[in-house]
């Protein structure tokens, strides 16, 4: 399902780096996988910015995980920042992981994403797709100073059309706004997906629908400490790091 934000903005028809599942390649989530990914990119710094964040579904809830490294693109190439960045939010309505861009920039000042984000969710009611609007909104009014990529990943009880049309109790809404100011809102199908803004290796990540919330947060956390020590080994910055945060939501 795929909608326009606002009259004239045109959507991208795919988000790339959003992750659909293991069956996209034989080689997913093997060390394998990691070490081709290096050799390609190991002469190009710049390409191994990324966060690793993710949401898994079962019938009993759903959880969220991510990394909080912040990343800096600078003259000398990439470093690290030194204050932890937030890439999970939750909501009373939703839990939301971003990705991409950490920054927001206007004429006058540069301020973290999560703090617009957060601003936005005080006293918030509606759904994912309100959320999204009014976020775009904001970024639409000072879109020549913030040209680069945004991911927003929503996980909430599935809202009436997809429940009825696909029987699950939670579902995923994607967003993705392009640097060229292009925007991809879908439905995902899965009952996982995460997302690498960088270096193609995600861990060997599933999850089944009669699955308990400890069950899938010990995935999650395995998942975070697989791409945490792949990139410690392989990468020659590891973009992926910080604390790791896990947390869950349930409908009322």
């Amino acid at each position: 399902m795929q909608i326009g934000i606002s009259t004239g903005e045109l959507i991208h028809q795919k988000a790339s780096g959003i992750c659909f599942g293991p069956f996209d390649n034989a080689e997913y989530g093997t060390e394998k996988t990691v070490y081709s990914c290096y050799n390609q990119r190991k002469n190009n710094m710049e390409d191994c910015g990324m966060s690793f964040v993710g949401l898994m579904r079962s019938d009993e809830g759903i959880v969220a995980l991510a990394d909080s490294k912040g990343t800096i693109n600078g003259a000398a190439g990439l470093y690290s920042e030194t204050r932890e960045v937030k890439k999970l939010f939750m909501h009373k309505n939703f839990i939301m992981v971003v990705a991409g861009s950490n920054t927001y920039r206007t004429d006058w000042s540069i301020r973290p994403i999560e703090e617009l984000i957060g601003e936005k969710l005080e006293g918030f009611k509606g759904t994912p797709y309100d959320f999204v609007r009014l976020l775009n909104e904001e970024l639409k009014q000072n879109w020549e100073n913030n040209q680069s990529d945004y991911y927003l990943m929503f996980g909430c009880k599935s809202l009436p059309d997809y429940a009825f049309r696909e029987r699950h109790k939670y579902q995923f809404i994607v967003f993705h706004r392009t640097a060229e100011g292009l925007i991809d809102v879908h439905i995902h199908p899965n009952h996982f997906c995460v997302t690498n803004t960088g270096p193609s290796f995600i861990p060997p990540l599933f999850c089944g629908s009669d699955w308990s919330l400890e069950r899938m947060k010990e995935e999650a956390n395995d998942a975070l400490d697989f791409v945490i020590r792949m990139g410690d080994k392989y990468l020659p910055y590891n973009p992926v790091g910080g604390h790791k945060v896990i947390q869950t939501f349930q409908a009322s």
